[in-house]
């Protein structure tokens, strides 16, 4: 088997980004995209989802909602929710 040569453009940040966590997992660029291609050759389609990411409008209600998750807690006796507030005072 002889060796190919591939090359293609991507951000410099990008690439210094993926080739940390790669380093982390043992693995380098080549070995990665390799395992890529191979899985691609097996399966013959490309081994993850691939999804066209949907922007939506966020209200300011919304991004609060975010926000606050985990952290409202809805108590039976009106008096809790006082002492509660009492940590951010």
């Amino acid at each position: 088997m002889s060796n190919a040569t591939i090359n293609f453009r991507t951000d410099s940040d990008f690439k210094k980004r993926i080739q940390g966590k790669l380093d982390t997992m043992g693995l380098d660029m080549t070995t990665a995209l390799n395992l890529f291609l191979t899985q691609v050759d097996i399966n013959n389609s490309i081994p993850f989802e691939v999804k066209t990411p949907t922007i939506k409008y966020k209200s300011p209600r919304t991004s609060l909602k975010g926000l606050l998750k985990e952290k409202v807690v809805i108590h039976d006796d009106f008096n809790d929710p006082i002492s509660d507030m009492e940590d951010y005072m």
